[in-house]
């Protein structure tokens, strides 16, 4: 099982990421915060290699992301009419 140091070692790279992925700086900080208890919560195994883990969690993380703020605002459009 990956450590908390061994992911910490890839604190720069996550948070860097996320910020490519998302327009707004706060928003990626909260997806790189939430790949931080993803992480924590289910470390990938020692065999695995983490960047590309951490990388493919930070991506599914945004995808999530963007999904759920178009809807909250076709949400708020439709119910303006």
């Amino acid at each position: 099982m990956t450590t908390s140091d061994e992911l910490l070692l890839h604190a720069s790279f996550v948070q860097a990421l996320a910020r490519r992925l998302l327009a707004d700086e706060h928003d990626a900080d909260d997806v790189a915060q939430s790949a931080w208890v993803v992480a924590l919560e289910r470390a990938p195994a020692s065999a695995v290699p983490v960047r590309p883990w951490l990388a493919r969690v930070v991506q599914n993380l945004a995808r999530r992301f963007r999904r759920s703020e178009a809807r909250r605002d076709a949400h708020e459009c439709a119910s303006r009419v």
